[in-house]
């Protein structure tokens, strides 16, 4: 009910609230607030768009219309207020929204243009022509924030992506490494692997070397053994051999 009070001060000061309170995206909170940017008041209109840029789904496309519409507002800060709101609720590369910002650098408030050349540096893709004339452009710019503006957002467009290659070649160089690192790694254990098999079989080997000499000295042992016993049934035969010739010899006698 507020937004509709007659006290224009009271209308801005429930825009804002409003924006405060409502969760983004609550469509009610959305419809009100747009009805708002039509307000006869040019700060309850920017006080609308900047409660939009809390409530509003980025991408809306009822949403984006209407900012879209606010930047030829006659107000010079409705259109910065727009300008600004329309670089927080467009993605990335959005060429709609960059054409209008280079549209809006050509402003005849200072303000303006310095909020287009701002955003221009957000949403520009990677070596967008258009975007870098104009940029460049602003670095002639009679105000000094708008050139400040241009020469930062110039450096967003330009060097970003330098800096985004190098960090892509850091990580490739980052993963060659540990590819090399890996390689390494996984030749060392195959022979680390090769000695310790090295090393059991050296070991099973002096087993068996083991258990062969063992066998040969209890195979030896047992023959010398067999060999004794038969010496001993020698003997013994011969013993009984001789006991039974020695009592016949005496009878004969």
């Amino acid at each position: 009910a507020r937004l509709g009070d007659g006290d224009a001060a009271v209308r801005r000061l429930a825009c804002a609230a409003l924006g405060q309170v409502a969760g983004r995206g609550t469509e009610s909170a959305v419809a009100a607030l747009l009805g708002r940017l039509e307000d006869k008041d040019g700060g309850v209109r920017r006080a609308a768009l900047r409660a939009l840029e809390k409530v509003a789904e980025k991408q809306d496309a009822k949403v984006m219309q209407a900012v879209f519409a606010r930047c030829n507002d006659t107000e010079a800060f409705v259109r910065h207020s727009a300008a600004e709101v329309l670089s927080r609720l467009a993605e990335e590369g959005n060429t709609q929204v960059l054409s209008r910002m280079i549209e809006l650098g050509e402003d005849r408030d200072a303000r303006v243009r310095c909020a287009a050349t701002e955003a221009l540096g957000k949403l520009a893709g990677r070596g967008d022509s258009r975007v870098l004339s104009s940029l460049l452009d602003r670095l002639d710019d009679e105000c000094d924030a708008t050139r400040r503006a241009a020469a930062t957002s110039l450096g967003q467009v330009t060097f970003a992506p330098l800096a985004e290659l190098e960090v892509q070649e850091r990580h490739i160089k980052d993963l060659q490494f540990r590819g090399q690192h890996e390689v390494s790694a996984r030749d060392r254990t195959i022979a680390e692997m090769r000695i310790q098999h090295a090393q059991e079989v050296a070991r099973l080997q002096f087993r068996v070397d083991e258990l062969e000499e063992r066998l040969r000295s209890e195979s030896q042992s047992s023959s010398q053994r067999i060999e004794q016993l038969e010496q001993q049934v020698k003997e013994q035969e011969w013993v009984a051999g001789v006991s039974m010739v020695i009592p016949h010899a005496g009878r004969e006698i």
